[in-house]
C-alpha cells in the first residue's frame, strides 16, 4: 500500500486543497464591501486603530489587504485548478489515443501559444464582462495550453514503459490504467509545474485588475489596490508598497515551494 511518504504529491494536494477550504472560510466571514469609509481618517499614517493606515477614502489597508489577498489568492487558485483539469484531461487523452489525436493537439497548442495570453485575456474579459469570473474565464482559455503539452510527453513517455505493458496484458480496463497506473505516475511532475504557473496566474490576475478589467470598487482586490494608490504615492507610499509586497512575496514563496516539488520528480 502506498504511503504518503512514498506518495508525496498526495500530501501536497491535501494541502492545497485545505488551503482552498480554509481561503472559502475566511472569505465567507469577510467584507466585500471593501471597509467603512470615513473621510476624516482619509490617508492616516499607521496608527493603533490602523496598523497600516487607511486610503483615499478612510478605509482600514489592512482589513483591505486581507480581503484582497482571498479575492486574488483565490482567483488564481481557481483559474490554475481549471487550466490545470483541462489540459491534463486533454494531454492524456491525446497521448492514450495517439496518432492524429496526438498530432492535432500539438499543432493547436504550438499555433495558440504564439498568441500573448495578455492580449487573449484582455479580449476574452471584454467580450464577457469585468470580474472575478471573466479573468478567471479569461485565463482558461490560454492557461491550458502548457498542461496539455507537458501532460501529452509524460503520456507518451509512461506508455512505453514495461510496467504499462504489464498492466495492458493483466487485461486490465482502460479506467483502471489510466486511473491506477498511469495517472499517480505523472501525477507529481504536472503537480511541480502547476505551483510554478501559480505566480504568473497570480501575476495576471493581478495586472488585469491593474488595468480596471478585475473586481469594480469598492470590492478591493491586489492589483486593483495598487492601481488605486498610485494617486496617492508620493503622499502615502504605503498604499502602493503593501498591495505589491503581498502580490511579490506570495509568488515568491509558491515559486519556492514549486522548485522543490519540481526537484524531487526530477530524482525520482
Amino acid at each position: 500500500m502506498a504511503t504518503m511518504r512514498s506518495r508525496p504529491w498526495v500530501l501536497s494536494v491535501g494541502l492545497a486543497v485545505l488551503l482552498v477550504v480554509v481561503l472559502a472560510a475566511a472569505g465567507s466571514r469577510l467584507d466585500f464591501s471593501g471597509g467603512e469609509l470615513d473621510l476624516s481618517q482619509r490617508l492616516d499614517g499607521p496608527s493603533r486603530q490602523h496598523l497600516l493606515g487607511t486610503d483615499h477614502l478612510g478605509r482600514d489597508l489592512l482589513s483591505r489587504l486581507f480581503t484582497g489577498g482571498f479575492i486574488s489568492l483565490g482567483a488564481a487558485t481557481l483559474s490554475l485548478v481549471s487550466t490545470a483539469v483541462i489540459g491534463t484531461v486533454l494531454g492524456v487523452w491525446a497521448g492514450w489515443v495517439g496518432g492524429k489525436a496526438a498530432g492535432l493537439l500539438t499543432v493547436t497548442t504550438d499555433a495558440l501559444v504564439a498568441i500573448p495570453s495578455v492580449v487573449v485575456a484582455i479580449v476574452v474579459v471584454s467580450i464577457l464582462q469585468p470580474g472575478v469570473l471573466g479573468i478567471v474565464a479569461a485565463m482558461t482559455v490560454t492557461g491550458w495550453l502548457p498542461f496539455a503539452r507537458l501532460a501529452l510527453r509524460l503520456t507518451i513517455q509512461e506508455l512505453e514503459m514495461e510496467y504499462v505493458e504489464a498492466a495492458r496484458f493483466s487485461e486490465a480496463g482502460t479506467f483502471r490504467l489510466l486511473s491506477q497506473t498511469l495517472l499517480p505516475n505523472i501525477a507529481r511532475p504536472l503537480l511541480a509545474h502547476g505551483v510554478l504557473r501559480f505566480p504568473g496566474k497570480l501575476m495576471l490576475f493581478s495586472g488585469l485588475s491593474f488595468l480596471g478589467l478585475g473586481p469594480q470598487p469598492p470590492t478591493p482586490e491586489w492589483g486593483a489596490m495598487l492601481a488605486e494608490g498610485v494617486a496617492e504615492l508620493e503622499r502615502t507610499p504605503l498604499l502602493v508598497i503593501a498591495p505589491g509586497l503581498c502580490i511579490v512575496l506570495s509568488g515568491v514563496v509558491v515559486a519556492m515551494y514549486g522548485r522543490r516539488l519540481e526537484e524531487r520528480s526530477a530524482r525520482t
